[in-house]
């Protein structure tokens, strides 16, 4: 008998297409419009395969039951989104929020008052290492002393695993200097390179499904980053989860989005910042 495991992707129908739309946007927000059939096909069958599944319909009926449901989507949810990152991806945006906290900063020391970061779809963690790397050379350039925190936070467990281990190869590195590589990172192996523990415990990784952010543990935080998250949502959506993202943002404190990820709208409350190449906000005082 011919395993499943070497058998060709079923062929999806599409009511079953349709039913698989309705789950996915129902657990995660995300849309998977008609072009995406393929690569839910794909991604479906693969998985599958892999835990000897025989049907779409089995598979969906597995998802909708019990714990063992909500453990098998966390791994579901890994295939179905994008991972593609790196480090100080879109310079013009973290130029934009250096230069929001070097003002901010030096305010801060003077207070003695912390600067805290929320990183929205950490994904493997390059943009929270990233926006630790710029605090940090801040710091050094400002000659401060000041305590920051970063939360970092996204819906797939293996990504945030690979983000809490902070281990990457020198290929995933390229373009940090030589500077930022001695400040961030110890080499640990031949072309191996892990996170230095003091500056992993400036970072506190944790899931948070946005469909769900008033569950999310987080106020009032300084700078949001949220970037190449909301491709997936419907427009709607897009608006309601910005909207929830801003209102957890501190009076003057800036919130950075992906460039196309909001036209000709402004969430309440806040102003939109004046920069080119960026999509940024800042909340009214």
């Amino acid at each position: 008998m011919k395993k499943w495991s070497l058998q060709s992707s079923q062929e999806m129908s599409e009511s079953d297409f349709q039913q698989w739309k309705v789950l996915v946007e129902e657990k995660t927000g995300m849309l998977l419009p008609d072009h995406r059939k393929t690569f839910l096909q794909s991604s479906l069958s693969i998985r599958m395969r892999e835990i000897d599944c025989p049907s779409y319909d089995d598979y969906f009926q597995q998802l909708s039951s019990g714990m063992s449901g909500k453990v098998e989507w966390a791994v579901l949810i890994d295939r179905l989104t994008v991972h593609e990152t790196h480090f100080f991806r879109h310079p013009e945006s973290f130029n934009l929020v250096r230069n929001y906290l070097k003002r901010l900063m030096l305010n801060r020391a003077k207070e003695k008052r912390s600067i805290s970061i929320w990183s929205v779809g950490c994904s493997t963690g390059e943009e929270p290492y990233s926006l630790a790397i710029l605090i940090e050379e801040l710091i050094s350039e400002l000659n401060i002393e000041l305590f920051y925190g970063i939360m970092a936070t996204d819906i797939s467990l293996p990504s945030l695993a690979t983000a809490r281990a902070g281990k990457y190869s020198s290929k995933r590195l390229a373009g940090l200097t030589e500077a930022q590589m001695s400040m961030m990172f110890d080499e640990v192996e031949k072309d191996r390179f892990q996170v230095k523990q003091h500056n992993k415990d400036k970072i506190c990784f944790a899931r948070v499904n946005l469909l769900d952010l008033s569950d999310a543990p987080i106020d009032k935080v300084d700078v949001l980053f949220c970037q190449n998250v909301l491709i997936y949502f419907q427009k709607e959506r897009k608006h309601e989860i910005v909207q929830s993202l801003a209102e957890s943002i501190e009076p003057g404190g800036l919130m950075v989005l992906g460039l196309g990820d909001i036209t000709d709208w402004c969430p309440a409350g806040m102003k939109r910042v004046k920069a080119p190449d960026v999509l940024a906000f800042t909340r009214n005082i």
